[in-house]
């Protein structure tokens, strides 16, 4: 049965966007600069990502997905998930999923992190129609696992005739609609697509674009945006999309909390920023200030698609980031918090670790030193 489809189309520029900030906190580390560490050094590494609840990461290199466990005081290697047809072009992980593109079939596993392996595996057809996958992303509900109704994986692809088209299947892998943006005569296309929901249980895309060209004649056009997942045929309404004005370059990624309260953008240069979103008394969500920013990933012309994202813990709210030369970052934002349900920790100081061209194992010896001394 062919999909649903309506366009996500071209807005226009009545929404207003402040690009206000807020000051830092006293919690945070004395140079401002998140923790980083050195999982793999690695040339041949061309993805990466983490788990919504950031307690696995995964590098995907030439020949292997190796997931590592990232517990209290180390991180664990999983073994590693070897790919023996060669074909592997992307992957994400939810909380109970490992899903991965090839160029012609989506192959999805059951992740079973507390034994370290995957599970039952299932392997989807991408019709040829449907252009050549550039993108990947998978929604899991926090409340519902495991059912299918309640899973979703979203393929970006580019064809021929359309740029941005974005397919979005069940956990049951039955097709259940697909998103447009228009053809652009230019470079344009969709670089991610994010699913999530409100606490309302609507459904929610966050896009990011590289505008092409022909953003200089269509005004408003090819905005990284906010738009609902709508029911049925037809096309989402305008007045219901949200173009996020802030960005008119290209934005690689996005991620957002739990609940969609807090969304972070991350550039080709390697910068991130962090915005909220507020929900308008028309029920629309829009994104009106930066609230920081920050850096200290690699200048990369792609980003993979769960390479970024949130921790939401007790002591406030905390930015994950891989870059494709293996390093991880971690942002520490203690002034602000998400009420939604909060998962552990990384313990230790929020302070910069020097940590290239080092092994975990000796990243784990030297937090136990530290410990002794302490």
């Amino acid at each position: 049965m062919a999909p649903r489809i309506w366009p996500f189309r071209r807005g226009s520029t009545s929404t207003r966007a402040s690009t206000s900030g807020s000051s830092g906190n006293s919690k945070l580390s004395t140079d401002g600069k998140p923790r980083e560490h050195q999982l793999m050094k690695s040339r041949t590494i061309y993805s990466s990502g983490l788990s919504p609840d950031c307690k696995v990461a995964f590098l995907l290199d030439e020949t292997a997905l190796t997931m590592y466990h990232l517990d209290q005081h180390t991180f664990h290697p999983f073994p590693a998930f070897i790919n023996s047809s060669g074909a592997f072009k992307d992957a994400v992980i939810s909380d109970n999923f490992l899903a991965i593109i090839t160029k012609s079939s989506l192959e999805v596993w059951i992740l079973q992190v507390e034994q370290q392996t995957v599970g039952q595996h299932v392997s989807i057809m991408i019709p040829p129609s449907n252009g050549v996958p550039e993108c990947l992303a998978i929604y899991q509900s926090q409340t519902v696992l495991n059912q299918a109704q309640e899973v979703f994986v979203a393929i970006g692809s580019r064809s021929s005739s359309m740029i941005g088209e974005v397919h979005v299947y069940h956990v049951n892998f039955t097709p259940e609609a697909s998103s447009t943006l228009p053809q652009s005569s230019g470079k344009g296309a969709l670089t991610s697509a994010t699913i999530f929901a409100t606490r309302s249980g609507q459904h929610y895309i966050l896009g990011t674009t590289s505008p092409s060209t022909e953003r200089k004649t269509h005004s408003g056009a090819e905005f990284s945006f906010l738009s609902p997942v709508e029911d049925g045929n037809g096309v989402v309404p305008l007045a219901k999309q949200h173009n996020i004005l802030h960005f008119t370059g290209t934005i690689l990624l996005g991620a957002v909390t739990s609940f969609g309260e807090y969304v972070v953008f991350l550039e080709p240069s390697g910068q991130l920023s962090l915005m909220d979103v507020h929900l308008e008394t028309n029920g629309h969500l829009v994104c009106r200030r930066v609230i920081t920013k920050f850096d200290g990933l690699c200048k990369q012309a792609w980003a993979p698609p769960t390479s970024l994202r949130f921790q939401q813990t007790y002591d406030g709210l905390k930015c994950f980031a891989m870059d494709i030369k293996g390093k991880l970052i971690i942002k520490a934002i203690p002034q602000l918090s998400c009420p939604a349900v909060l998962s552990s920790v990384l313990p230790g100081p929020d302070t910069l670790v020097e940590a290239q061209d080092r092994e975990p194992a000796e990243l784990i010896g030297e937090r136990r030193r530290e410990e002794m001394q302490g």
